[in-house]
């Protein structure tokens, strides 16, 4: 479960990403010999597209699509909140994008960024620009990839915060989805919301669940029934997702906080992709906060598990 260069690695996924997604106008204003062309032929489109609203035989007047040229402005765009690019130049000069997200959780916690009504919504909000951001505002992940955040009760009656994955966070890099993660768990903390402290059941739920996946649709890290029980038992926030599978768990079914029985894949994608794969940068990021605790990383990337019977939850 090494890493032979972090950053780099998230960099070219990253990048990937983009030039997958980004479409061939996009593509020509990166290139600044074609860029003037490239702006002439978009004016050209909006005011054709203009011309035809006009004639009402559209339901909408307004044209839909936004553009932007730099990455802030795409993020802004995305995430529909006022603030949020001018925020992003103010950091991305002195910060990764790794280190942005985090800051945006806490200015989203403490009110700065966005109107949000309540604990639940600045959860969702802080989860979603984390992964506009680390995604350069141009993947669909932040807004289908990620369904809705929910906060539930511990057997304890202590409040734990439920995040609902949907399967377009595959269009993420692991580092985005890894970072989402730890956004969800940091915003939680600075709310003062407790962390989910998962039964055995839905333990074991996660380990039937992503194995189920993995053998129908081929993970790209594939971690294993032990770490995936591990990281499912030490998981601060819970990990859940979307009923679009037709591949039904035979095991550990009808589960009080578990709303399906198929397979959900995007909480498959986030726990094997995102957690297990994306391990160190996560340790990396997760030691610079007081505020939140993730020591049980250290003996995931020790790959002594298994091999440890005092690998047990925190």
């Amino acid at each position: 479960m090494n890493e032979t260069d972090d950053h780099q690695t998230g960099e070219g996924e990253s990048e990937n990403v983009s030039n997958s997604n980004k479409s061939d106008i996009q593509k020509r204003f990166d290139d600044k010999q074609d860029s003037n062309e490239s702006r002439a032929e978009l004016k050209d489109a909006i005011t054709t597209a203009c011309h035809a609203r006009r004639r009402g035989k559209d339901p909408d007047s307004a044209i839909e699509i936004s553009f932007a040229e730099e990455m802030p402005d795409r993020v802004e765009n995305i995430l529909g909140i006022s603030g949020v690019a001018d925020r992003i130049r103010e950091l991305e000069s002195d910060y990764t994008r790794e280190e942005v997200a985090l800051k945006f959780a806490k200015d989203i916690a403490e009110g700065q960024i966005g109107n949000y009504d309540d604990k639940t919504a600045k959860i969702e909000g802080a989860v979603r620009t984390a992964v506009a951001l680390l995604t350069e505002g141009i993947a669909a992940a932040p807004v289908e990839g990620i369904e809705r955040v929910e906060i539930l009760k511990n057997d304890d009656g202590t409040e734990f915060v439920n995040v609902y994955y949907a399967e377009p966070i595959r269009l993420a890099n692991s580092a985005a989805k890894a970072l989402s993660v730890l956004v969800a768990d940091y915003t939680r903390s600075l709310l003062g919301l407790a962390e989910y402290k998962a039964h055995q059941d839905e333990i074991e739920r996660y380990v039937e669940e992503i194995s189920l996946y993995d053998s129908e649709n081929s993970l790209q890290f594939s971690p294993g029934d032990t770490v995936n029980r591990f990281i499912a038992t030490n998981m601060p926030i819970m990990l859940d997702g979307e009923a679009n599978s037709d591949e039904e768990i035979s095991e550990y079914r009808d589960l009080d906080r578990v709303d399906t029985n198929t397979v959900r894949s995007g909480m498959c994608l986030v726990a094997a992709e995102g957690i297990a794969l994306k391990a160190p940068k996560i340790q990396r990021y997760a030691r610079q906060l007081d505020e939140v605790e993730w020591p049980w990383l250290e003996t995931l990337l020790e790959g002594t598990i298994g091999k440890d019977s005092d690998s047990t939850k925190k």
